[in-house]
């Protein structure tokens, strides 16, 4: 027995290990009954004319007597009845009225207390009844109800199966504590999602999910129910569905031949759902992709229709009701055959580069190139036969665009429908720089002598050996107050700024960096740069009326003077300076102006320079009657293998005369070719390819030759 009850006068009953109640007649010996219908008791009391059983599920049942309503289901017929409660109850007790009736009453889940029978108690103004049906008691006078035991904590959570759109978990059965279990109360949700609650029958101990999108991740906890409330909830258990398979291993090729290959790898692991098949792609120009289904049961495809000679990437994935894996590493394959096939050089920010030679040799030193080619202007070049597969490729002197030289041996694949790209590693710095002298107010300063330091003519970066086209450390600013240098800087790359116009030394210095440089001098007095609109005729004087401004300190009291300072003017080289009355330099006046005369032998500009004063410039001029200024845009490459493309722009002043004839010349060592034209483009071919030239180009009118522009030409 797990419970006994007393029957007072009547026979005492008890409820058994099984949960059904056991009566014992008065005389012990006369034996007992099992009463039927009933399996779940939790406890009994009895009187001597009825019994009463408190169920696990939280109801009560009577039997006996019911002349008083001890059955409590509003009748008064004899027998067994479940008592007509509000609402479950967690504990009954009897009150004896005298020898024979008395009341039963019940303690709900909510505390509150029902009694029937003839009760004597606070109801109806204390009326003793009878109560044929249960009755809210105001007050539980002598009665307490103890606290009831609700369910233990739920234990052993776990995911037992998934399938691509649903999670199966499962849980053991906890402590029932004092009733037995109603169910369970099971909450998910998808991760960081808004918790549902399932209510689950009491002996289910597994939950399905509904169905949910491939490669979700759900959170579920548990709390089992029971009349005497709900227990604490389990541990959140973190479930997801079936995932893809894994990622295949890198395919092999394992033959080829002039139109096909053929491509094997190893079966994928799909540990939640078998593999459906497996997604084969494959590309001609590692851009755009074609696929092709091929079923679980197979580990190599063949795939035909190749080109000769080419080259093909191919990858593969694995699919599942889950979703399909990510990709393999992906392998190229090669056809066997040679065809054509271009090599396309750019530099580092996806210039071409040009000229210079390129050859190649196969990887396995099966094939290389017995001729060196020469990169056209677009950066390329086009080798009639070259089999499919990678090849190491060396690079000499070709030319970018900047003018630098580079030297590169790497590797590259050929086969692809595409050019075999080559990318240059950066430059270690510009090759070229421009170091500006100023004013504060940042007008240039003209004829200040700069140098630098640590800049050299070649620099290594990643393998590739960058040579500038000349080496410059040093000059003299001209009349944009600029020197041109050329080479590569470091990070001990300094420049040394030198202004000496005679009279006052200024001297300035700071790091080259990587590009261009400025150095502003102190504040000195400066000459103005004249305009001269009008075009002088070739031998005549020009006078020009030059004057300077003083400077103020940033106190705004010292005033730095022009005045006594000498100005004089540097013609451009060739123009003759015989007219009688040229007076080349003077001296500043009181007024602040110098009057000069230059005679006018040759357009260009004519740099002005000063002691005590700083020139800030060059004057223009435009002579009429002499020969034209040089040529402008002019431009050398190289679009197809040993020819040389020369184009250019008239001069943008010609002396009033029109050109007559263009020379242009290319000179490599002691070679030299010539062509006049009246264009302004001449072609040269069949030249020597691999080969760098120097070209000028010179405008001739009836009254002389320009100065030559000149450039450099790698020849494809």
């Amino acid at each position: 027995m797990k419970a006994l009850g007393s029957g007072n006068h009547g026979s005492p009953c008890g409820v058994a290990i099984d949960g059904s109640v056991v009566c014992f007649r008065a005389d012990a010996n006369s034996g007992y009954s099992v009463v039927p219908g009933i399996s779940d008791a939790h406890m009994v009391i009895g009187a001597p004319s009825h019994h009463c059983a408190l169920r696990t599920s939280g109801t009560v049942t009577c039997w006996g007597d019911n002349q008083k309503g001890n059955l409590g289901d509003g009748t008064r017929t004899n027998g067994t009845a479940t008592v007509r409660l509000p609402e479950p109850v967690v504990h009954i007790a009897k009150q004896q009225t005298d020898y024979y009736f008395g009341a039963t009453c019940a303690t709900g889940v909510s505390s509150a207390m029902y009694c029937w029978g003839e009760y004597r108690g606070i109801v109806n103004n204390g009326s003793p009844g009878p109560y044929y049906m249960p009755v809210e008691v105001p007050s539980i006078g002598p009665y307490v109800a103890r606290s009831m035991e609700a369910p233990g904590r739920v234990e052993g959570v776990s995911q037992t199966s998934r399938s691509a759109r649903t999670v199966t978990v499962s849980w053991a059965t906890p402590h029932a504590g004092d009733f037995a279990l109603s169910g369970y109360l099971l909450d998910w949700r998808l991760v960081d999602g808004t918790w549902a609650t399932m209510p689950i029958a009491a002996g289910v101990n597994s939950w399905t999910s509904p169905e949910l999108a491939v490669q979700s991740t759900v959170e579920v906890r548990v709390a089992a129910t029971s009349v005497a409330g709900t227990g604490p909830s389990s541990q959140v258990l973190t479930s997801s569905t079936a995932l893809p398979p894994q990622r295949p291993s890198t395919p092999t090729i394992s033959a080829s031949t002039a139109n096909s290959v053929t491509v094997a790898w190893r079966p994928v692991s799909s540990p939640h759902e078998p593999v459906l098949n497996y997604q084969l792609d494959w590309s001609t120009d590692r851009t755009t992709w074609s696929s092709r289904t091929v079923s679980a049961g197979e580990t190599s495809a063949i795939l035909t229709g190749l080109a000769v000679g080419s080259a093909v990437a191919i990858r593969l994935s694995a699919v599942n009701a889950a979703g399909t894996s990510s990709f393999s590493e992906t392998v190229t394959a090669y056809t066997t055959g040679l065809v054509s096939h271009t090599i396309a050089v750019r530099d580092a920010d996806g210039q071409p580069v040009y000229g210079g030679q390129v050859t190649w040799r196969k990887r396995d030193g099966s094939f290389e190139s017995a001729l060196d080619y020469g990169l056209t202007v677009d950066g390329r070049a086009t080798f009639p036969f070259i089999p499919a597969g990678p090849v190491d490729v060396t690079l000499r002197d070709v030319q970018l665009l900047g003018g630098a030289i580079a030297n590169y041996e790497t590797t590259t694949t050929i086969g692809f429908s595409t050019d075999s790209v080559i990318t240059l590693p950066p430059e270690p710095s510009q090759s070229t720089h421009t170091v500006r002298v100023a004013l504060p107010n940042g007008l240039p300063v003209v004829g200040a002598t700069v140098s630098v330091t640590d800049l050299t003519s070649s620099a290594s970066v990643d393998g590739a050996l960058f040579t500038s086209p000349e080496t410059v450390t040093g000059g003299v600013t001209n009349e944009y107050g600029e020197v041109y240098l050329s080479g590569y800087s470091s990070d001990e790359s300094r420049v040394l700024v030198e202004y000496n116009d005679g009279i006052l030394i200024q001297r300035a210095s700071g790091p080259l960096g990587d590009g261009d440089a400025e150095f502003v001098l102190e504040d000195m007095p400066w000459v103005e740069t004249p305009v001269i609109t009008t075009e002088p005729v070739a031998g005549s004087l020009v006078t020009l009326t030059l004057k300077t401004s003083g400077s103020v300190s940033a106190d705004g009291r010292s005033t730095h003077s022009a005045v006594g300072a000498t100005v004089s003017i540097a013609p451009p080289a060739g123009a003759a300076q015989n007219c009688k009355g040229a007076k080349l330099s003077a001296t500043v006046g009181a007024n602040g102006i110098a009057t000069l005369t230059v005679c006018a032998t040759k357009s260009g500009r004519y740099l002005i320079r000063g002691a005590g004063v700083v020139s800030t410039g060059a004057v223009s001029l435009q002579v009429k009657g002499a020969a034209p200024l040089p040529v402008v845009n002019a431009r050398a490459v190289s679009p197809s293998h040993g020819n040389v493309t020369v184009s250019w722009s008239a001069p943008s002043y010609s002396g009033g005369n029109p050109v007559t004839k263009y020379t242009v010349t290319l000179k490599r060592g002691k070679k030299t070719l010539t062509k006049t034209v009246t264009g302004t483009s001449a072609l040269f071919t069949k030249m020597p390819g691999a080969t760098t030239w120097t070209v000028t180009v010179v405008a001739t009118s009836r009254f002389g030759s320009s100065e030559p522009s000149r450039m450099v030409i790698p020849v494809s």
